[in-house]
Order: C-alpha cells, then structure tokens, then sequence
C-alpha cells in the first residue's frame, strides 16, 4: 500500500477502498447466508471479526473485480460499486448494496507533483470503517429472511474508460428493485476517496 510517513497518495487510496470493498463484500455474502457457512474462515480486520470465503470461484471472482474497481478508482471513473443478491430461480434482485464513490480535493503533494495526497492517520480511518462495518453488521439484523436460494453480482458504474474484454456494461434497468426500501448508513473517508453505503432491499408483502 502506498501509504508512507502517514501520507496517503491517490494509488494508496484506491488500494483502500478496493481493500474494504473485498471484506465488506464477503463479510455480506456469510451474513446473508449466501453461501454455507463452512466456505467461510474468521480473520481480524479494523479490530473486528469478518469472514472470508474460501469458495475458489469466489475468490477468483473479487480479485478480477476489484483490481478493475483500484484501477479505476485511482483515475477517478468509478462512481458506484453496486453489489446485488438475486433469486437464483426468478433472477430477481431482491437486495442491493451500494458503495457509493467521491472524490476530495486531498492535499498538496510536497514532491511537487500535480497529484493529491491525504495526510489522514490511518488509525482514524480505519476507525470509520470498523464504524460502517459495525453498522451494516446491526441493519442486517432488521432485512428481510433470504429464504430462496440466492447468488450475486457486482457492477462498476463508471464514468469513462474503455470496458475489459467480456466485461458487461452495468443492465441499470435489470438491478432495480421495486417496492424497496432504502437504507444510508455511515460513510468513510480517506482524504482523497469517500465512500458511502446504502442498502436497497425488497419489502416482503
């Protein structure tokens, strides 16, 4: 992590988000019993317990996401990371997470480069996001069972940039939920990213 003498540079910042995007993201898939809990070890990350999985596909999955979402977050085109969960048998979302992407005005590098850096203690950082992970850890507790056999997918909303081969273009009209409600929960800054969390889910009938 680019991260020296407590100066954060824009590539460091990308690191962290891309780095608590991936905890934030297994962490949701064990608490909505996505998959079996047994796919899934227990590490200490920001002072709390987050599970992990250890699904091969899984893992392969986030590390071709996220090192698009770092790469993109460092040229400042992502706006969103949009998680969903969906009805494997419907295809129907009935939940969406999504982490929501601004960029500060940082500081002046003292290298005399054009490019912005953070002087933020990255205790205090990592206090804010224990803080979100806290508070998503407590909203899922009031969302609705997941009775149905589920799955996910991530989307990058993005401004600009050319797309990976065989990278979709984020179906906007296909990760709307209707009758749904909307929850905003704590966001976290970097200095040179912010990030907020919402999350969208189907109100049962």
């Amino acid at each position: 992590m680019s991260v020296q003498e407590n100066v954060i540079t824009m590539q460091g910042s990308a690191q962290m988000i891309a780095e608590y995007l991936r905890f934030a993201m297994n962490n949701l898939l064990f608490q909505r019993g996505v998959y079996p809990p047994n796919d899934f070890t227990p590490i200490e990350k920001y002072g709390i317990p987050i599970y992990m999985s250890q699904n091969h596909g899984v893992v392969e999955f986030f590390d071709k996401v996220l090192q698009k979402a770092e790469e993109w977050t460092s040229k400042k085109m992502v706006k969103s990371v949009i998680f969903v969960i969906h009805n494997v048998s419907t295809k129907e979302i009935i939940e969406r997470w999504d982490f929501q992407l601004k960029y500060e005005e940082g500081n002046p590098s003292e290298d005399g480069t054009s490019q912005a850096v953070s002087y933020k203690p990255l205790p205090k950082i990592q206090a804010e996001i224990r803080d979100v992970m806290r508070q998503i850890t407590s909203t899922i507790s009031f969302l609705p069972v997941l009775e149905q056999t589920c799955a996910f997918d991530v989307y990058i909303e993005r401004d600009g940039g050319d797309l990976p081969e065989k990278w979709e273009e984020m179906p906007e009209g296909n990760v709307v939920i209707s009758n749904s409600q909307t929850v905003k929960m704590r966001g976290f800054s970097t200095g040179i990213h912010e990030l907020g969390t919402f999350v969208t889910y189907k109100l049962m009938p």
